[in-house]
């Protein structure tokens, strides 16, 4: 969650990783240890006799997550009079219903589009929010969501969701149109 939120992740960022996670290609991702403390996972196979095996690599500091892990959650466990930690699952337990709610509502909302092409609905009123999950969603699709910046990507949005006519360079070789309710690549 650190992480994510340091990266300015998405809803769906923030409740990464998860117990049980949709993956690529239908497939189901499980974690049923990942609520477990360290010690509660040491007792348990001890008890069951399993031997330990610590990947080296999780005691380097010179991985972003050794260091939340080894230095930031440290001190805010120290901090703090109960367990962070039990928090945190709990606000990104609630953050997951609040992704499946908009989701839901999402579906009622239509927006017609077609390989090059996404537009937006006729009917005004939609949040913010919703325009900003399908433009992802669209750009994703078409392989260009990862590669856009930030700033790019918020200034297709102000201009499509403002009705705008402009050009954005997405490469040397192509090109994001939007004009009125529509985005064409």
């Amino acid at each position: 969650l650190l992480m994510n939120l340091g990266k300015g992740s998405s809803l769906a960022g923030l409740i990464s990783p998860g117990p049980v996670q949709a993956g690529r290609n239908q497939f189901q991702h499980v974690r049923p240890l990942l609520n477990l403390e360290k010690n509660e996972l040491l007792d348990g196979m001890s008890e069951g006799g399993v031997p330990w095996c610590q990947d080296e690599s999780n005691e380097e500091l010179d991985y972003t997550r050794n260091r939340i892990r080894g230095k930031v959650v440290t001190a805010w466990r120290q901090a703090m009079p109960q367990n962070p930690l039990d928090g945190v699952a709990h606000v990104q337990a609630e953050l997951a219903q609040a992704e499946e709610a908009l989701a839901w509502s999402e579906s009622s909302i239509e927006w017609p589009e077609g390989a090059d092409w996404l537009e937006s609905p006729e009917s005004g009123g939609i949040p913010e929010l919703f325009w900003r999950r399908r433009l992802k969603r669209w750009l994703a699709g078409r392989g260009w969501l990862d590669s856009l910046s930030r700033s790019l990507f918020e200034k297709i949005l102000v201009a499509w969701h403002s009705e705008s006519d402009r050009k954005f360079s997405l490469s040397p070789r192509e090109e994001l149109e939007v004009k009125g309710r529509c985005i064409q690549l």
